[in-house]
């Protein structure tokens, strides 16, 4: 999954050019499942060719969270078989404070994601197998370096 944000129409051409150029060789063998685009945020998947036959109900959902602003998601799911995929590419508020103010977008886009009059049952994020998050979340980790490497190093999973 390719995710980009603040692309022009053309940057996006050129972007899914490129990828269709280079992605499609030999070596990789994956091909385009998927793009969407809406005002500030670009979302690709590819597939390797293998696996494509395999992919069923592919559908996106676009969350605005603010009229004035550009923060928002997209948000691609997809069935490989009979696991639900939820991938989301997400544009959150930036700032070095007010961590809870992106915590509660990131809420909003759980809530609202698949939630359209649709006559087709799609799942929500909560219900899918597995979610991929990713983007600019823009979420900051306010400790030093070296407390942060330790705290990571102590790390016991």
């Amino acid at each position: 999954m390719i995710c980009l944000q603040g692309v022009s129409e053309q940057e996006k051409t050129r972007w899914q050019d490129t990828l269709d150029k280079y992605i499609r060789g030999e070596e990789l063998q994956h091909r385009s499942l998927h793009s969407q685009h809406n005002q500030e945020l670009f979302t690709m998947i590819y597939i390797r060719e293998s696996i494509l036959p395999r992919v069923r109900k592919v559908n996106d959902s676009a969350v605005k969270l603010n009229m004035l602003n550009k923060q928002g998601a997209i948000a691609v799911s997809l069935s490989i078989d009979d696991t639900d995929l939820c991938l989301i590419n997400c544009l959150l508020d930036s700032g070095q404070k007010d961590t809870s103010s992106r915590l509660n977008q990131l809420r909003c886009i759980h809530e609202q994601a698949f939630h359209k009059d649709s006559t087709i049952p799609q799942p929500t994020i909560p219900k899918h197998h597995y979610r991929l998050l990713m983007g600019q979340l823009n979420l900051k980790i306010r400790l030093p370096d070296y407390e942060v490497r330790q705290y990571l190093d102590s790390y016991k999973a």
